[in-house]
């Protein structure tokens, strides 16, 4: 009985370990990258709350701040559990998560929309001379489009608008914040 119980915790932390271990390598990638840009460039690094390392998507709130010389980054950090899903931006508190099938074509997908509560930028900052908000993706989903007024969909890449703010991942992000530094 003891060996029954031992071999299914382990099959269920081997499940748990696949399916969030991608997240947590990710989550700690952005630190790690987000550390050196920080010490490299001796800029400003402000969290807002104790675990802004694991914010969710919808909740709204800033993770951290990032200020330069002539901006601040105000950064809300999302991502997709799963490998297979792509989002879908239609305005600034909707968007759409698609979830593709393990084993399809590609028109095999199921669609939820979430509602994202919209950012509320915290009032103790000084205003400097630019703010930008950012929507960093880690991990990074399969894609991500923007829904036009014709309810098609485009697809989009980091650095690029949408809704609300700038979407990234960790490398793009960091490479155009060194950019605007060197300027």
């Amino acid at each position: 009985m003891k060996l029954i119980c031992l071999l299914l915790l382990g099959v269920i932390l081997t499940i748990c370990a696949i399916r969030y271990g991608r997240w947590c390598f990710a989550r700690l990638h952005v630190y790690v990258c987000l550390r050196k840009l920080v010490r490299k460039a001796n800029l400003k690094f402000t969290s807002h709350g104790a675990l802004w390392l694991f914010a969710g998507n919808g909740d709204g709130k800033i993770s951290f701040t990032i200020e330069t010389p002539d901006t601040v980054y105000y950064i809300h950090l999302c991502g997709s559990l799963r490998i297979r899903c792509s989002y879908i931006f239609k305005d600034e508190t909707r968007w759409v998560v698609r979830q593709y099938a393990l084993f399809g074509r590609g028109q095999d997908y199921t669609e939820r929309e979430i509602s994202v509560q919209k950012i509320q930028l915290p009032g103790d900052i000084v205003t400097i001379a630019r703010e930008q908000t950012v929507y960093l993706f880690a991990p990074t989903p399969l894609g991500c489009g923007l829904m036009m007024p014709n309810g098609v969909s485009v697809p989009i890449g980091p650095g690029q608008d949408v809704p609300g703010g700038i979407l990234h991942n960790v490398d793009s992000f960091c490479t155009s914040v060194k950019g605007g530094i060197e300027q």
